[in-house]
């Protein structure tokens, strides 16, 4: 009851000042909501930029090490066998994303690990290191 007074006693300005600040807590404190499905397959895909660190061909996957914040995280990501590789001349996507290359990758989230959905070879790994 007080603070209905006080408030009541308040000027306009103070008023809808008091009702703007309450209006930002709530809109603040409530989930985002947008289109449905949004937000649950954003979170499904990654993009990842980094340095390939391995390749196993016989299981098509790769680790790469990125970089976030002032570490760095070695990510094991399956490659389909259909996957073409953005940037590099036609060969092998083995070939192209080989140890010391620097890629970007989209990838999926799946219950059996990250799946890579696009890659593009932003630089070809350096001559002389070994594979």
């Amino acid at each position: 009851m007080r603070l209905l007074r006080g408030i009541m006693c308040m000027g306009p300005v103070a008023r809808a000042l008091l009702a703007l600040a309450a209006l930002v807590v709530w809109v603040g404190s409530s989930p985002a909501q947008g289109p449905a499905g949004t937000r649950a397959s954003s979170a499904e895909v990654e993009r990842l930029a980094g340095t390939v660190k391995a390749v196993d061909p016989r299981a098509g996957t790769i680790d790469l090490v990125t970089g976030v914040g002032l570490s760095l995280r070695v990510r094991h990501i399956h490659l389909p066998a259909a996957l073409k590789v953005k940037g590099a001349a036609s060969e092998s996507t083995a070939v192209a994303l080989a140890p010391g290359a620097i890629v970007r990758l989209e990838c999926r989230r799946t219950p059996g690990g990250m799946v890579a959905s696009t890659a593009e070879l932003v630089r070809p790994a350096p001559r002389g290191i070994k594979r």
